[in-house]
Parts: structure tokens; sequence; C-alpha cells
């Protein structure tokens, strides 16, 4: 344990809307990484997440205690997972009804757990819900010290806008005692709309030693495609280009689409109307363990994202990283948010967002020039690694911990 840690014996308190299961669960584990890595730092976590059917209220997974809150009937706790929950929303506007009753679950949850565990501070991944839980419940402890460190991964502080929405996030920035982001276009529409707020980029890691790491012994003989099937992904615009490309070149590799969401049945008809067949994939949605096998088999990974009309877009893009640690080269969207991973001839190559024209032209310029890929392979994998490497974001959120209380 080390040192600068071991004094504290009380735990840390972080609340998650989006987490891992069960062993080998598609659900992104980003935030599961980070609780395991700052357990391997000596720092004693507990995490909090939504109940759903047929799981435990408590268990202990790689080393972290995980809480699950109950907030309805068994067969109607749907509002987490599957895509998270404005797809959820957005899939059944019947499931607003229970955000009132999800909002006052976590909040008991909450309660009870610092009731029993005094926590030193609450960490909320996701300004709506968990945020607005967070904060709320350190009003209600007037009397205690109990600091709040908010993190926004992108949907929340781009998809909730309107005036109460607006007003609800300003509302929970300005009273938590820290703020992190995980890309500098966050950071910089934070400091646009909050200007005398600080706040800090500290995106989520990968693994770069045991799960996503360079495998030769496989041909790449696909272009790859990971990630949710929803409207800011852009997985249409990655249609419309790789029917472009196979047209102009019949012998262009398979198209493996991995991931699930609500626009699944849309873009399998795309596929159709497109005259595709066979040429696409779709894997549907893979745990991490399987994802480095599929990489392995990959000479090109897109990243097709795009502004959604509500407004939603990325907040970083850890699929790009999770590529480029397997040695893939990277086409990305030239959005701002996806910048600090992907930098145009040095890490990746960018395209103009929404264009499928000009990622055409990208896929088989690429194609065309392996020397090139070797390159940008090789550049993005030591950049990945040196910025998001679990052992130094793991080691400056212990920091910012230390710092808070």
């Amino acid at each position: 344990m080390p040192a600068e840690h071991a004094m504290h014996t009380r735990p840390v308190l972080m609340m998650a809307s989006t987490y891992p299961r069960h062993e080998g669960d598609a659900e992104p584990r980003f935030i599961a990484d980070l609780a395991m890595q700052l357990v391997k730092q000596g720092i004693a976590v507990h995490v909090l997440v939504p109940h759903a059917k047929g799981l435990p209220l408590h268990e202990v997974m790689d080393g972290v205690s995980v809480y699950r809150f109950v907030y309805a009937l068994p067969a109607l706790e749907s509002l987490a997972y599957e895509g998270g929950i404005l797809s959820r929303l957005k899939a059944a506007r019947w499931r607003y009804l229970l955000v009132p009753f999800f909002l006052l679950a976590q909040l008991a949850w909450v309660l009870v757990l610092h009731g029993r565990f005094r926590y030193r501070l609450l960490h909320a991944h996701w300004l709506v819900p968990q945020g607005v839980v967070a904060v709320l419940f350190k009003h209600l402890l007037f009397w205690q010290r109990l600091p709040v460190l908010l993190t926004s991964h992108g949907g929340d502080l781009f998809a909730l806008q309107g005036g109460i929405l607006n007003r609800l996030k300003g509302w929970v920035i300005r009273h938590a005692d820290a703020l992190t982001v995980v890309s500098e276009a966050m950071r910089q529409h934070v400091v646009a709309h909050w200007p005398a707020l600080d706040v800090q980029v500290l995106p989520m890691g990968v693994d770069f030693e045991q799960r996503f790491v360079v495998d030769d012994s496989r041909p790449r003989n696909s272009i790859i495609y990971v990630g949710r099937l929803v409207e800011k992904k852009g997985v249409h615009v990655l249609l419309d280009a790789f029917a472009l490309l196979a047209g102009r070149r019949p012998d262009c590799p398979q198209l493996v689409v991995v991931g699930d969401g609500p626009d699944r049945a849309m873009l399998q008809s795309q596929c159709h109307a497109l005259g595709l067949g066979e040429r696409v994939l779709f894997m549907g949605a893979l745990p991490q363990t399987r994802l480095a096998g599929v990489y392995a088999r990959a000479i090109l990974a897109v990243m097709p994202s795009v502004v959604a009309r509500d407004g939603d877009q990325e907040g970083l893009g850890l699929v790009a990283v999770e590529a480029m640690g397997c040695g893939v080269p990277v086409l990305a969207s030239d959005l701002p948010a996806v910048r600090d991973a992907v930098i145009d001839g040095q890490t990746g190559r960018l395209f103009p967002a929404g264009d499928p024209e000009a990622l055409a032209v990208l896929m088989a310029t690429l194609l065309d020039d392996p020397e090139a890929r070797e390159v940008l392979a090789e550049q993005a994998r030591q950049y990945a690694v040196s910025r998001f490497g679990w052992a130094g974001v793991a080691a400056a959120y212990a920091g910012l911990y230390e710092a808070l209380g």
C-alpha cells in the first residue's frame, strides 16, 4: 500500500449508472477499471450502481465493494444499462416515470451507506443523475464535511440541453468541490458556460499491459467499428463511405461492426439498401476480453462520430485509444473532443464529420499504403500508453482524492 494513501481507512463512494453487471458483461467497464486501479493503490473504494433483475444487492468484484440500489419492481428496472439512461429513455418514454424513484432510491442508499461507512468523499460519475444526488446529499449533511468530486463523460454535458437542465447542471457543478472532464474540448465547454470554475482534464484509462496489446499472430483482414449503435456514433456515415469504397474496389476488406443499440435495425436496413450484404458483419456487443482479438484482425479502425440532433457528441472516444493500443491505425471524425486522442497525421487520420466521400478516400489511401499504416500505428501506441495508461490516470485521481479529503 503506498504510504501517501495508507493513512486513510475511510472508503470513497463512487456513484455511477454504467458498470459491468457480471464477468464477461459487454457494459463499458472504464469506471470498474478505475475503481480496481485505485484499490491497487491502497484506496478503499465502494461503488453504488443501479440494480437490475437477477443481480445481488452487494458483491465484491475485483476487490471493489459493489452495492446496487433497487428503484422499481424487478421487471421494471430498465432505466440503466444496455446503452445508458439517455438511450433507454429515448427507446421508451414511459421510463421517465422511473426517474423520480431512481433518484430517491439512490439518495436513500447513499444515506444508509454513509451512515454505515462514513465515506471520506463522494465521486459521482455523470452530472445527472449521480451528480444531482451527490450534491443534494452533501447539502442534507450540512453539519458534516463531505467533499463531492464530479466527473463528466460527455453525454451529460453536451446532450442535456434546455433551460431547466442547464440550470440543474450549473447548480450541480457550482456546488461540487471539484470537477473533472475527459477531454480538453469538454473543459472549454464548461469554462465557457461557468467561467469561474476550475476544471481538470483527467481521462479514463486503458489497460495496455494485459488487455489491449499488439498481436501480430493473426492476419489483418477487416475494417472495424466498435461502439454503441446510436446517432452520435455516426455508423450511418461509415456505411455510406464503405459502400463507396466497395464500389470502387471489389476486393476491399470486410467491415466488422461491434456493438449494439437502438439504431441496429435501421443500420442493417441501410446495409441492405446499399447492397452490401455479407460485406458487413454485425457482431453485436462484445466483452472487453474479446475485443482485443477483434482489433488484432483489423487493418483499420474507424470512429465516424457526428454531433447528434440533440447536441450529444463524443466526450473523448476511448475505443480509438483501445485500437491504438492494439496497433490499429485509426480514422476518426474531426470533432473537438476526438482530437485529444487522434492527432491528424501523427496518431491517426481525421476527416470532416459526416462526410462519407472523405472517409472513403481516406480508407482507400491507407489500404494502399501499408508503410503509412505501420508508422501511424507505432506512433499512436506510444502516445496512447503515455497519456491513457491506467497507472498514470489512477495516480492522478488518487492525488485528487488526497487533496479533497
